[in-house]
């Protein structure tokens, strides 16, 4: 055999293999992806956590989230965490350390929640200059958030982050009562002031509306 029909083969070969592995690796990357974006489990609700960045602040601060005094997890840069927990009402809050033009402080915010079983909600967590917020997703009304928010859950390297941070309990293990203790007394005062936000019990998606549409992406400078 020459070795022009020798050459021949071995594309023909490399052609298949490369056909034959291409299914296989969709099946794997679909596979992977719904283990984090998933239907809520009938007697639970869903909440994600999902960290956006606008302005380019904060990229290095890490953030810690709260139920009450359960702690969920750390939320890094770009990044999401999923809690499922009991229907009902919930307190939630997320705090991060940073330096304020005085001191070294500790920056918080808090949401009251009242959660429907089989549901799916979405927090927004954003760093600001001298602060965090968070936000709930009211999916008929924050168009722009929406869109940040599923454009960090549709990164393949935000689920492959999320699940290694999950296998290890990074940052839950970091996290004693005293942190806890630093957030809840501070509740009240955010209470007084009428600071707390709300997630709406209505303010639900359904599993396939976590998916990202291109078409329906809003203008850059909006973001």
């Amino acid at each position: 055999m020459s070795s022009a029909n020798i050459n021949f083969v071995d594309t023909k070969i490399v052609i298949v293999k490369t056909l034959m592995f291409i299914p296989l690796f969709l099946a794997l990357t679909l596979s992977g992806f719904s283990q984090t974006i998933e239907p809520a489990p009938e007697d639970k609700a869903v909440i994600y956590f999902v960290r956006t960045v606008k302005g380019g602040m904060g990229s290095l601060a890490n953030t810690y989230v709260f139920d009450a005094w359960e702690p969920i997890g750390m939320l890094t840069y770009q990044n999401f965490i999923r809690f499922e927990c009991e229907p009902g009402e919930h307190m939630f809050w997320v705090t991060r350390s940073g330096i304020s033009l005085i001191s070294y402080t500790y920056y918080k915010q808090f949401v009251d929640a009242d959660l429907l079983a089989g549901k799916i909600y979405l927090v927004e967590v954003r760093i600001q200059m001298e602060g965090i917020e968070m936000d709930p997703i009211d999916p008929l009304n924050n168009e722009k958030e929406l869109f940040r928010v599923k454009k960090v859950l549709n990164r393949k390297s935000s689920i492959k982050a999320n699940k290694w941070m999950e296998k290890r309990k990074y940052g839950v293990a970091k996290i004693d009562n005293s942190w806890a203790e630093m957030g809840m007394n501070k509740y009240e005062k955010f209470e007084e002031k009428g600071k707390i936000k709300f997630l709406d019990p209505e303010w639900f998606l359904e599993v396939e509306e976590l998916f990202l549409d291109k078409k329906d992406e809003p203008h850059k400078a909006d973001l």
